[in-house]
């Protein structure tokens, strides 16, 4: 059986929203650190970055883009029709890059630019859909 974890593990608490913002990596919480290491463990799991463009959530894309040795693990998603916003978030895309995404009318390709700011087009994540739909 595959098991996919959405949206990376990622929690937070909205009476700590302040440090759920924070990119540092102390702050992402435990759960997303310990999926890092099950995905290395088992290899029946995958997690998704679907909702990784949310706020809360955006914070992380940085760390894991960087993370190529789990990039094999990784499923491209996305939160479609769950709105984002890619001028009013936490990535580290600067604003200039951010103003000129958030120019894009379709959603999708909005998306997938934003997520190509992290992840090479060459990237396995948006591959390795065909590990589960064989």
């Amino acid at each position: 059986m595959k098991v996919i974890a959405a949206h990376m593990g990622i929690e937070y608490e909205m009476s700590k929203i302040f440090k759920s913002l924070s990119k540092n990596p102390k702050n992402f919480g435990k759960n997303y650190f310990k999926l890092l290491e099950m995905l290395k463990e088992h290899n029946n799991l995958y997690a998704d970055i679907s909702a990784l463009l949310t706020p809360v959530r955006a914070k992380v894309l940085r760390d894991l883009s960087q993370r190529e040795e789990i990039h094999e693990k990784i499923l491209f998603g996305t939160d479609f029709p769950v709105p984002f916003s890619v001028i009013f978030n936490s990535y580290d895309i600067p604003f200039k890059k951010r103003w000129q995404i958030s120019k894009i009318k379709n959603p999708h390709d909005r998306y997938i630019s934003a997520i190509l700011e992290y992840f090479d087009k060459d990237s396995p994540i948006f591959t390795n859909y065909k590990k589960l739909l064989a």
